[in-house]
């Protein structure tokens, strides 16, 4: 049995290694070997949490560029794989990567979310790691996640932050991902889409242009079936086209 589980390794090793000749062109918006990573399984948890806590040379001879790009991706592919054992080298890259490093272990973190993770991100908002932290949490599915989720954007007065804020609510709340969960979850999951539609519809009041656009979108994926009443009520004092381009949005929730 040893000896079977050394060989799976080896071949993993190997698996990863071959990795490195399907990297993406550096000329990609967000390059990533996610996708080749992923396809690796389970069994690449243990390389590429060497490669990346210790040495990724035996990988193979990186041009300029790809070492960025196979980290990112082994630790977006490891947030796939939601192994609580890689939980240690995520927050370490998150404290202390930076950029898309960052990002990716935050979401990789997100992914999981227990009760640590929830702390470590939320706390996160009010730091330096405030971008990867907004990314993370957009991946947990949690109440608490939402409400800090929420607050962030209530608060928010910069309008990129408050776009990417409006869009993790709406990762967050995603229906069609809380309907996937089953029954029980599907309840638990209406309180947080009713959450994230509240505090959208009062980003979309505040904001305009691109802003809107994404809080727009957010709304969409949180699909709340009281949308209408949520907008009748938070949006009676504004001007007619706001409130118009509201009504729209939750009659496409409400009929589609």
């Amino acid at each position: 049995q040893r000896a079977k589980t050394l060989g799976a390794r080896l071949s993993a090793f190997a698996a990863l290694r071959r990795v490195r000749h399907e990297l993406p062109s550096q000329r990609a918006a967000r390059p990533s070997a996610a996708r080749s990573l992923r396809r690796l399984g389970a069994s690449a948890l243990y390389p590429m949490l060497e490669a990346l806590a210790i040495d990724a040379r035996p990988l193979g001879a990186l041009a300029d560029g790809e070492p960025e790009v196979l980290a990112v991706g082994m630790l977006e592919a490891l947030g796939m794989l939601r192994d609580a054992r890689a939980a240690p080298l995520l927050r370490a890259v998150f404290a202390h990567a930076a950029g898309e490093q960052s990002r990716a272990a935050a979401e990789a973190l997100g992914r999981s979310c227990d009760d640590r993770t929830l702390a470590i991100l939320s706390e996160a908002l009010g730091g330096d790691r405030r971008a990867a932290a907004i990314e993370g949490l957009g991946q947990c599915g949690r109440r608490e996640a939402a409400d800090a989720v929420a607050a962030a954007l209530d608060a928010a007065s910069d309008g990129d932050e408050a776009r990417r804020l409006a869009l993790a609510l709406g990762r967050q709340a995603a229906s069609w991902a809380w309907k996937a969960l089953g029954p029980e979850r599907t309840r638990e999951g209406l309180g947080v889409r009713r959450r994230a539609s509240e505090a959208l519809v009062r980003g979309y009041l505040r904001q305009g242009g691109r802003c809107r656009a994404a809080h727009r979108v957010a709304l969409m994926m949180a699909a709340h079936p009281g949308l209408i009443a949520i907008v009748q009520e938070q949006a009676a004092g504004a001007d007619e086209a706001t409130r118009s381009g509201l009504r729209a949005i939750a009659q496409a929730v409400t009929t589609r």
